[in-house]
């Protein structure tokens, strides 16, 4: 994967930052007890792949803080892929474990059923996986509440780049019913209208039971033939998609947000997936997957890096505001997917920056835009 700096050169100055931090104020001295910060993942249910793949990369991240000297341990709740034991963990979390911030949200309804729990007990929340343009205005107006997932901005930019950089003159679209799906078939829609793109095919499919929609948004996409389909379903549902297009030899580029190497592992003939890119976060640092390789034996997935960065901005974040709220805290942390810092113009706490990548001999890489 094109990456631009070290990732060695980053943890050196995240330590350095943490033995400076101490340092520098007495009220910032290292506690007798480990830091406490608390994870909401979905280890179990639909998205429990996803909620494994940034888990991990949060573990890495606190490997990394207790070798640098701060003492952190990590709470790990499972949501189940269900709002309810989202709400049920996080009190449990903020009351009982007493934790000083919360990683979580694995998807778009996850998230929002923390947010308000957050102003409630007046503990952090952190999402590494949702973009800041789809959060509610209530979760905007929260400042208990942050991201640093890859915004729709930065996919949009790449996005616009490819579509012209290939010709394309005709899109089609498939995605999930929630917000995480609807907003990019809106981006899609939007960048279509602004280039002269006609949209072929638009097939919104239901959270439960889309096997049969899948198919028939295939046929369709057979039937119409656009050059291009966006697709944002999860890897199952991906190679699905992808799979049926095969069965109809059909072969119109397909272009998905975060899934494209799940989906690539997850599927029996791979070979499929020769006209399929995915839109991912740009890593500021070269050595990340080493790093992971080093620790899980493969490769990260997509959320592995916003994990990692996440649970570091949370311990600087617990470390400068102590038992205080968060006016006037200001943070400064240089992530792997980016220089993360509050105070934010919204509650995305890093300028994120996206990357198309594609699957060459079954390892991701990044395509040139150039």
């Amino acid at each position: 994967m094109g990456r631009s700096a070290s990732h060695r050169f980053a943890f050196l100055k995240t330590v350095f930052f943490f033995v400076s931090l101490l340092l520098a104020n007495q009220s910032l001295a290292a506690p007798k007890d480990p830091l406490s910060l608390g994870a909401i993942v979905s280890l179990s249910g639909d998205a429990a792949r996803n909620g494994r793949n940034w888990l991990e990369g949060a573990e890495l991240a606190i490997d990394e803080l207790n070798q640098s000297g701060v003492g952190v341990r990590l709470v790990v709740e499972d949501d189940a892929t269900v709002p309810g034991k989202v709400a049920t963990a996080f009190v449990k979390l903020a009351t009982v474990d007493k934790v000083s911030g919360i990683i979580g949200g694995t998807w778009d309804f996850l998230a929002e059923s923390a947010f308000p729990l957050a102003k409630q007990y007046r503990t952090p929340f952190i999402t590494p996986t949702n973009p800041v343009e789809i959060l509610s205005a209530a979760a905007r107006s929260n400042q208990w509440v942050f991201t640093n997932g890859l915004s729709l901005s930065a996919e949009e930019q790449v996005l616009r780049q490819f579509l012209k950089m290939k010709a394309i003159r005709s899109v089609g679209l498939v995605y999930i019913n929630v917000p995480y799906g609807i907003s990019h078939a809106d981006l899609l829609r939007k960048i279509a209208k602004d280039s002269g793109i006609d949209v072929l095919t638009d097939t919104q499919i239901s959270y439960e039971g889309f096997h049969d929609a899948i198919k028939l948004a295939a046929l369709r996409i057979f039937q119409k033939k656009p050059e291009l389909v966006l697709v944002v379903l999860n890897y199952e549902g991906v190679d699905l998609l992808l799979r049926e297009l095969a069965v109809r030899h059909s072969t119109p580029l397909v272009v998905m947000p975060h899934t494209l190497k799940e989906a690539y592992d997850f599927a029996e003939k791979p070979d499929r997936y020769g006209r399929a890119y995915g839109i991912y976060p740009k890593y500021a640092s070269n050595d990340f997957d080493k790093t992971f390789l080093n620790k899980f034996n493969r490769a990260p997935y997509d959320y592995a890096a916003a994990g990692y960065d996440a649970t570091m901005f949370m311990a600087n974040l617990a470390l400068r505001r102590g038992s205080g709220d968060l006016s006037g805290v200001k943070v400064v942390y240089e992530g792997v997917t980016g220089m993360h810092a509050i105070p934010a113009a919204d509650r995305s706490v890093v300028s994120t920056r996206a990357a198309i990548m594609s699957v060459v001999d079954g390892r991701l890489q990044e395509f040139s835009l150039e």
